[in-house]
């Protein structure tokens, strides 16, 4: 039996959006460890003890500081007429993030449209396989359409109705029109096909560009390209000192243990 009304049915379909990189042009978790940072420095040292307790526990423990800056964060505007849209047409609409559920409630009050919010707390962190599992359970296979910006978004497109993409890399186009899904690509280029570049300019009487520089040779942008702005940087150069991490009036040593801790981090967050 088919449905008497397709745009009814249609109507009824649910649009999810993630939070990071998507709704939002940042990523609420390191905008806030910037914050804190910036007020206490020295709680850099806490976070590779926050990691080690889990994810979880390290977005828990920052969690109050992103909500606070929740308002500050750029908005991708694209993505929020969509959601507009959707919701001005009678389409329900949720938040699904991996941000700790005080922040995506912050961020679901900034924004005032949304049906309900899907989020990690302290026991579980929703990305992923995870996500893509709820979302199944709430509305059922191809029961959804999803914005999302990531990889880790990938498995949620593959039991979406629609994938909708705003990824700017085209590693993750591409996996996302592959994920089987009816796929969109939204505030990002669509993917193309490969083709030879020399081949199609020689065909349309255009020169083909120019080849890269030698292995060594680091080509200025064209901005910068005359003798005199390549004097005055050559100057600048010469006149400043070496790169400091952070403006944060400690010794170089502690600015290393910096370097050190920040690389350690990363390590730990991709575990």
């Amino acid at each position: 039996m088919t449905d008497a009304n397709p745009a009814a049915s249609a109507a009824a379909i649910p649009l999810v959006t993630d939070l990071d990189d998507t709704l939002l042009k940042t990523d609420t978790l390191w905008e806030g460890a910037v914050a804190l940072l910036a007020e206490h420095p020295l709680a850099l040292f806490s976070f590779p003890g926050w990691l080690r307790q889990g994810k979880s526990t390290f977005k828990a423990r920052l969690a109050r500081v992103c909500a606070e800056n929740i308002a500050s964060y750029p908005v991708n505007e694209e993505v929020l007429t969509r959601l507009e849209q959707a919701a001005n047409e009678g389409r329900p609409v949720y938040l699904a993030t991996a941000s700790h559920r005080e922040v995506a409630e912050a961020a679901a009050m900034r924004f005032g449209l949304f049906s309900g919010v899907f989020a990690s707390d302290d026991t579980i962190n929703l990305k992923g396989e995870a996500k893509a599992n709820l979302l199944t359970e709430k509305f059922g296979e191809k029961g959804f359409d999803y914005i999302g910006d990531s990889m880790a978004d990938v498995p949620v497109w593959r039991i979406a109705r629609r994938a909708i993409c705003v990824a700017r890399d085209e590693k993750t186009r591409r996996t996302a029109l592959a994920a089987g899904a009816d796929c969109e690509f939204l505030d990002c280029p669509p993917v193309l096909p490969s083709i030879s570049v020399a081949n199609d300019s020689a065909n349309q009487g255009i020169a083909p560009p120019p080849p890269p520089p030698p292995s060594g040779v680091h080509r200025l942008p064209a901005r910068f390209a005359d003798a005199a702005m390549g004097e005055k940087l050559a100057g600048l150069r010469a006149n400043v000192p070496g790169p400091h991490l952070y403006h944060c009036g400690f010794f170089p040593f502690s600015c290393c243990l910096y370097r050190l801790l920040l690389l350690r981090l990363g390590h730990l967050y991709r575990q």
